[in-house]
């Protein structure tokens, strides 16, 4: 299967933020993925967990999901690229789910911190004195005096040596 940069951010057109080693399409766009690709193909978007749901159940319920692809309640771009179950995607040789470990595919990810997969996704449990950021998946360093607390901290330390 081809491999090509897997792109974080796909913004009016760009392909910005590329994961550090190529992935398929597949990986990416089941993942962290925005774009994918040196033609910047934007990932197909995710319906909704609920309609992922309510369609596993009615398809489990007929008892044949090989006829899914078949069915008159067809899947968008993202069912067909991903399968059903976010987090997973269907392995083509033993046409089994596996489970998609982001940490492997960023090891840079969660810098000052520990990547812990989970199912479906994962999480960055950041050192102390750093908080996790959404946008970069890094864990950063907080500025603790930019909080309200450390503001009154710091006027009462003021005042007190004011007074020395």
């Amino acid at each position: 299967m081809r491999k090509e940069n897997c792109y974080l951010t796909y913004d009016s057109g760009q392909c910005l933020n590329p994961m550090v080693q190529p992935q398929t399409k597949m990986l990416c766009c089941c993942s962290m993925g925005a774009a994918w690709g040196s033609l910047c193909e934007k990932c197909p978007g995710e319906r909704t967990r609920k309609f992922l749901r309510d369609q596993f159940i009615y398809i489990y319920y007929l008892g044949v999901l090989n006829e899914f692809n078949n069915h008159s309640l067809t899947a968008g771009e993202h069912e067909i690229l991903c399968g059903l179950v976010p987090g997973q995607i269907m392995n083509p040789i033993t046409n089994h789910s596996e489970e998609i470990d982001e940490c492997a595919l960023m090891p840079t990810m969660c810098t000052h911190g520990n990547c812990m997969n989970t199912p479906g996704s994962f999480e960055c449990q950041c050192n102390r004195g750093y908080i996790y950021d959404q946008d970069s998946h890094q864990c950063i360093d907080e500025n603790e005096c930019q909080q309200v607390f450390c503001n009154v901290l710091t006027e009462r330390s003021r005042s007190f040596n004011e007074v020395l």
